[in-house]
């Protein structure tokens, strides 16, 4: 029975920690560089600029964090920058757990207000594009590689069984336009994820972490001025 209530307690806390493990960069300078190494004579990986978004080792407790920044699909940045130089989210005002009622999520942090909603996936409406587990081979097994030809975000090489539909956000009353870009690429929502972390008045993080099982993934939309400025993607524990 100890046992169970200890399972029940990590899985209730799984989507907390998934959350706290993003950051921003804050630093005078407008950006910082990545090291190799965890020391300022280490080799340059790259550069994070202000405001980039990038996951890192919530549980260091040293000067030097490893981060890794996600570019593409299946592309990123990994290395390390000085703590002093990173915001994590989790520091910033946060909603509490979002309403949930069947294919809708509804979080809210004081005036504002963000709703997800998902619906099942239909095949026949997409185009459904088939690759080979290796070129050229005829008699290897073939997976799902593209949707209405983006990259799949939320399974495996599967079909997805769910998608998300809409993206609406208030703020004082007002609505804040999110395209569908913005989100139509984004499937098997897990809606009790949502979470709104506000940095001040200017800039708002929305966030969802999503799967099927395998192909998990993070989303975390940026809002700045009132208006929608850019989505940051990692599937790095996938």
């Amino acid at each position: 029975m100890k046992q169970l209530a200890i399972l029940l307690l990590l899985i209730g806390s799984y989507f907390n920690v998934n959350a706290q493990k993003f950051a921003i960069i804050n630093d005078a300078d407008g950006f910082v560089n990545v090291r190799e190494k965890p020391n300022i004579y280490a080799a340059i990986r790259g550069k994070l600029y202000q405001g980039d978004i990038f996951s890192f080792d919530a549980e260091t407790k040293v000067d030097w964090v490893a981060i890794y920044k996600q570019v593409s699909s299946n592309y990123g940045i990994e290395g390390y920058v000085h703590k002093t130089k990173i915001w994590p989210l989790s520091k910033l005002k946060k909603s509490r757990n979002p309403v949930i009622n069947f294919n809708s999520s509804i979080a809210t942090l004081d005036s504002l207000v963000v709703t997800v909603l998902s619906a099942k996936f239909i095949p026949k409406k997409h185009k459904l594009k088939y690759s080979k587990t290796e070129a050229g081979c005829k008699n290897c097994a073939t997976y799902l590689s593209s949707i209405d030809e983006k990259h799949i975000w939320g399974t495996d090489g599967g079909i997805p069984k769910s998608t998300i539909t809409s993206l609406k956000i208030t703020h004082s009353g007002s609505s804040i336009v999110i395209p569908r870009s913005g989100f139509n690429d984004l499937y098997e929502p897990n809606l009790k994820t949502l979470q709104i972390f506000r940095k001040d008045n200017k800039t708002i993080f929305i966030y969802m972490n999503n799967s099927d099982g395998a192909g998990g993934y993070s989303v975390i939309w940026v809002i700045k001025n009132g208006k929608y400025f850019k989505r940051y993607l990692d599937n790095s524990e996938a």
